[in-house]
């Protein structure tokens, strides 16, 4: 037998055959197993699956005991005016919650996101020369490492902004090609499924996520220790909320998607951040307790009101008794059948 030169080696042809049976099955399952948020537009869930996924926040705020400087309500003698912000308005807010189990609605816009090298002029330092985020939270970052520089810390960098559905379904292909050499192709998707989440899954499909590492040089890799563990680290936990971020997965609260984890930051205004530092609580458990208070209100130490949080459930829109010395700052919705409006109060 000879070989024919224009006939590729039939081990060529297997490999090859490997490859696109792979990418086959993988496409295949990802439509069977995921398609519904990756490949299809999430559909409006019922009021008992809100009700069910809400069933394991709802046990800590049932017991959860509102610290001195929040209060129920808005202040006593606030004038007050009925307001309605449409679903279309809350649809573009900052306090949503998305994940496998909360998509981001079909309403919702696409983020206008800006480069973050170009936009900040450098003084934000980013590792990916491409990266985008929405113009808040860009300036939330600003006055954050113009802070940190104050207090003599050059050492964070972002390390991954917005990404768009496109680009998390090429992740999720990377990914599966490069577990795919290495485990069985059942395995290999499997793994895909947990370590990246669908497209629209995903806090990065928005303007508003940011993952912040420590580097001790440029071109050194970003420290892989937990934040908490530096002084640095420590810095940016205690003081990120002041600038409207909160740390979206307190280290002792492991992340339920492995591709954001432990240097996670989220973007949400300086009303929530504030409400949520000084509650100490996660944005779940945030959103339980702002259902079960339907208004709640953050005093300075001179009895002040810092900021006031309503919260309704939502049917053609968001209407709620807004106070009218203070200014709005976010009204969102927060993808468990609940409208929430945030104002702040004048310093």
């Amino acid at each position: 037998m000879y070989w024919n030169p224009r006939r590729p080696p039939a081990t060529a042809g297997r490999g090859r055959r490997s490859l696109v049976r792979a990418l086959l099955v993988f496409f295949l399952s990802l439509g069977l197993l995921s398609g519904i948020c990756l490949f299809v537009s999430p559909k409006p869930q019922s009021d008992s699956f809100y009700q069910a996924v809400s069933q394991p926040v709802a046990a800590v705020s049932s017991a959860f005991a509102l610290p001195g400087c929040v209060t129920p309500g808005l202040p006593q003698d606030a004038a007050t005016s009925s307001v309605t912000y449409t679903t279309q308005r809350l649809s573009s807010g900052r306090l949503m919650l998305i994940d496998r189990l909360h998509p981001l609605p079909q309403e919702a816009a696409a983020p206008n996101t800006f480069n973050i090298l170009s936009y900040s002029h450098g003084t934000i330092t980013c590792r990916d020369l491409q990266a985008v985020l929405g113009a808040d939270t860009l300036s939330a970052l600003d006055g954050l490492f113009a802070a940190a520089r104050q207090n003599h810390i050059h050492l964070f960098t972002v390390f991954r902004g917005s990404v768009s559905p496109t680009q998390q379904k090429q992740l999720q292909i990377e990914r599966f090609c490069q577990l795919a050499n290495a485990l069985p192709l059942e395995d290999a998707l499997a793994q895909t499924l947990q370590e990246i989440s669908p497209a629209n899954a995903s806090e990065h499909q928005t303007g508003w996520a940011v993952d912040i590492r420590i580097c001790d040089g440029w071109d050194q890799l970003p420290r892989s220790e937990p934040l908490s563990a530096s002084a640095e680290g420590q810095w940016l936990l205690e003081n990120s909320w002041r600038f409207g971020l909160i740390h979206r997965y307190p280290e002792n609260d492991p992340s339920p998607d492995p591709s954001c984890g432990a240097y996670h930051f989220r973007y949400v205004g300086k009303a929530h951040a504030a409400m949520m530092h000084a509650l100490s609580l996660s944005l779940e458990a945030y959103l339980d307790l702002l259902h079960t208070h339907s208004a709640l209100t953050l005093w300075d130490e001179t009895g002040a009101p810092v900021c006031s949080v309503l919260c309704q459930p939502v049917d053609d829109g968001l209407t709620v008794q807004a106070p009218m010395e203070a200014q709005l700052e976010d009204v969102s919705l927060d993808n468990l059948g609940w409208g929430v409006a945030a104002y702040l109060w004048p310093a």
